[in-house]
């Protein structure tokens, strides 16, 4: 797990375009190292920044974020598929259980009969859910054919962090830093609201962990 990586965060640093020629000055790569230090002491409370460097500025067009949406929803349309299949695997052992236990008990096959129940709900709904994501699939790829592949939105910024664990071990690893018009620093949890408001999904998400 990267340490502010989200996989909209994986997703543009594949679609992005490094602009060499935008500079960020000395304090604002302060600010990104404070707000490292900050996000690792939340990530773990225990770690220690040993080294931060700032490698470079990537440019963030409304076509890339339609990229993002898209590549994100596939991914997660994938993630059902699998999730599904061992969902209605569960769901047929559970019918042939409550088909044994309907001579047996009473009380067994009316336990069968609810656990039964909720796992076809649960199947419904991820059924109903991914024929949401499919349906946004398709927009978004109307919109990203028409989308403007030119105008700026955001920086992403590119670092190099190491750190080091309690038990002295040490990470490496690239991390990525959203940024407004101004360089400013944005959160991951406004940049994904805000993206949000470029297209409002109608699926979700959110994956079962």
């Amino acid at each position: 797990m990267k340490l502010i990586l989200l996989l909209t965060s994986l997703a543009i640093a594949t679609f992005s375009c490094n602009n060499k020629s935008v500079k960020l000055s000395e304090v604002k790569v302060n600010e990104l190292r404070t707000h490292f230090v900050e996000l690792l002491k939340d990530y773990d409370s225990t770690a220690k920044l040993d080294s931060f460097r700032f490698i470079r500025l990537d440019t963030i067009t409304p076509k890339i974020i339609y990229n993002v949406l898209f590549n994100s929803i596939t991914k997660k349309h994938e993630y059902d598929m699998k999730i599904l299949k061992s969902d209605l695997d569960i769901y047929k052992s559970q019918v042939q259980m409550l088909r044994i236990s309907a001579g047996l008990s009473k009380s067994l096959f009316q336990t069968y009969k609810e656990e039964t129940d909720d796992q076809n709900k649960k199947i419904q709904t991820r059924l109903h859910n991914d024929s949401l994501l499919e349906l946004d699939m398709k927009n978004i790829n109307d919109l990203m054919a028409k989308a403007d592949s030119q105008t700026l939105k955001y920086y992403q910024a590119v670092v190099l962090y190491q750190y080091k664990r309690k038990d002295m071990s040490v990470k490496k690893d690239t991390g990525y830093v959203y940024l407004n018009l101004d360089k400013n620093i944005i959160r991951v949890e406004d940049f994904n609201k805000l993206t949000e408001a470029i297209y409002p999904m109608k699926g979700s998400l959110k994956t079962d962990d």
